[in-house]
């Protein structure tokens, strides 16, 4: 066997390696590969409160502070909502964060 196709056998042994491993498993496909981060496992959540004014049983006119949850699929969707709610005079409490799904 000359040097030539002995390379030339090393490599396709070489490259076929990767490939042949998914078949190890007997009546197993192959799928893919594993995606360590999808999007699916999170969400984006934040919180403001915001001034909540009602009479009281003496019939005073009374304010109380009241918390909203906000939650998004995506930080962009939480955002924009967070966005609408401070730009109706609510405080924000906790800023758009990334929460694992469980």
């Amino acid at each position: 066997m000359t040097l030539r196709k002995l390379l030339l056998a090393a490599t396709a042994a070489f490259l076929t390696v990767p490939f042949a491993s998914n078949a190890i498993c007997t009546g197993c496909t192959y799928a893919g590969p594993i995606i360590d981060d999808p999007a699916y496992l999170y969400h984006w959540e934040a919180r403001v409160k915001y001034q909540y004014w009602y009479y009281n049983q003496q019939g005073q006119h009374t304010m109380r502070w009241n918390y909203a949850d906000i939650s998004g699929d995506t930080q962009s969707s939480c955002e924009y909502q967070l966005n609408s709610w401070a730009g109706s005079g609510a405080q924000v409490v906790e800023f758009c964060t990334r929460v694992r799904n469980f």
